[in-house]
């Protein structure tokens, strides 16, 4: 199995102006890789982007590793968060849920419960480069 260029989702019209260039620019360094070795895909491309890392550059690195975590777990048949630890919880965090109706305006409660309850623990694992990357 090795990367390639074809599907995978899209996040036109959500995206950073640019990153489809930065992706573009990239993808000739991932394709024809193993996508069970994303995180040392990623960090070559980390290591070839570091002195422009930052704003559509990281957003185009992960839009990269998406689609490799992705296609690895549609070849293993499992979803994503499998390979990432699993599951942090069993239903979507935040924003309105079309199904349920509301007394009062999502907009008016949420800064008291933000300030009562305090921020949220991240659900992604720091990343280690190696030495001289």
């Amino acid at each position: 199995m090795t990367a390639s260029s074809a599907g995978g989702s899209s996040t036109k019209g959500s995206a950073s102006p640019g990153v489809s260039a930065v992706i573009e620019r990239l993808a000739a360094r991932v394709i024809g890789q193993n996508p069970y070795d994303h995180e040392r895909i990623y960090t070559e491309l980390y290591c070839f982007t570091r002195p422009a890392a930052g704003g559509v550059v990281v957003e185009g690195l992960g839009a990269i590793e998406n689609a490799l975590l992705n296609t690895k777990a549609k070849a293993l048949g499992v979803p994503c968060h499998i390979l990432l630890g699993g599951k942090v919880r069993d239903r979507r965090a935040g924003g309105p849920n079309p199904t349920r109706k509301r007394s009062v305006p999502t907009r008016q409660r949420r800064p008291a419960a933000c300030c009562t309850t305090g921020p949220k623990p991240l659900a992604t694992p720091a990343v280690i480069f190696p030495p001289g990357c």
